[in-house]
């Protein structure tokens, strides 16, 4: 940012500070004139029907301030039309620096979710058959959020490393819509604590919750729902159905999604025996 202000000062004028000690042209604001921009080392044109100085940047002439024929004495002006043509070259230099602002300093940070499937609890087990469920299934969730500060290059060049400790929440997103399983707590970066949602305490472990068949599978037909994985920064996207001796499979049909642009996500698709090919994902 200040190499943009440098460059701007030293380029181009504001309403008062036109200013050239050549030509015994003094600033409005009264004040002592910069060294750059001088008037009399640009190009003096007619321009609109107006005496107009220009500079070039990358063989593009810019028009800079034009003059104003008075009586007495000219006065110098910097129009809206010029002001236009001075932010093709001072928008896309805000634009860039801006980015890089951003990017220096706003932390890339990854959170990692593992969930994985465990032999459900026998208490639970029966208690759930007990209730008519046909099956149940029992998951324990771990996630860490992580300061990858390598890609960023002001916290490394400082030494500096977030490890975030505070809230979170566990949540279940299916079919548009998100159902919140428990409120978490992190401690430099690990989920260490989760809140139970029946008995509404704190439990010091990584949570594990349970559901049906039925809460897990929706729909009737082949692919009866999805699941979205994420592993080493590439997206997966696995169907769970019901093959035709009437047990329940898991495939893979979404894979190697990883982005490739703002907002957009590129990958492949294998419907096992029927049709493969590629697939896109864009924000809407």
């Amino acid at each position: 940012m200040v190499g943009l202000a440098t460059f701007t000062n030293a380029n181009f004028y504001s309403s008062d500070t036109i200013a050239d000690t050549a030509l015994g042209i003094k600033p409005n604001n009264w004040e002592i004139p910069y060294a750059s921009p001088q008037m009399s080392t640009m190009t003096k044109k007619v321009y609109n029907r107006h005496f107009t100085w220009f500079r070039t940047f990358e063989s593009k002439e810019i028009p800079i301030v034009l003059s104003n024929m008075g009586i007495f004495y000219d006065t110098y002006e910097i129009t809206p039309n010029l002001a236009l043509k001075q932010a093709e070259v001072q928008l896309p230099l805000a634009v860039s620096a801006g980015a890089k602002t951003i990017n220096d300093f706003l932390p890339t940070l990854k959170l990692t979710q593992r969930i994985t499937e465990e032999k459900p609890d026998s208490d639970i087990l029966s208690e759930a058959l007990k209730k008519g469920a046909e099956e149940l299934k029992q998951f324990s969730f771990a996630s860490t959020l992580t300061h990858e500060v390598t890609e960023d290059n002001q916290w490394q060049e400082f030494g500096l490393t977030i490890r975030y400790s505070g809230p979170g929440e566990l949540l279940l997103t299916r079919g548009g819509k998100q159902k919140k399983i428990c409120d978490l707590s992190f401690t430099n970066g690990e989920a260490v604590a989760y809140k139970d949602p029946t008995a509404g305490e704190w439990v010091d472990e990584t949570p594990v919750f349970v559901g049906s068949n039925k809460d897990y599978i929706e729909g009737s037909e082949d692919l009866s729902a999805v699941r979205m994985e994420m592993d080493k920064g590439k997206i997966m996207f696995r169907g769970f159905g019901v093959n035709e001796n009437g047990n329940t499979v898991e495939t893979p049909f979404l894979t190697g999604g990883s982005m490739v642009g703002p907002g957009a996500i590129e990958g492949s698709f294998n419907f096992p025996g029927t049709l493969s090919g590629t697939w896109r994902a864009d924000k809407k």
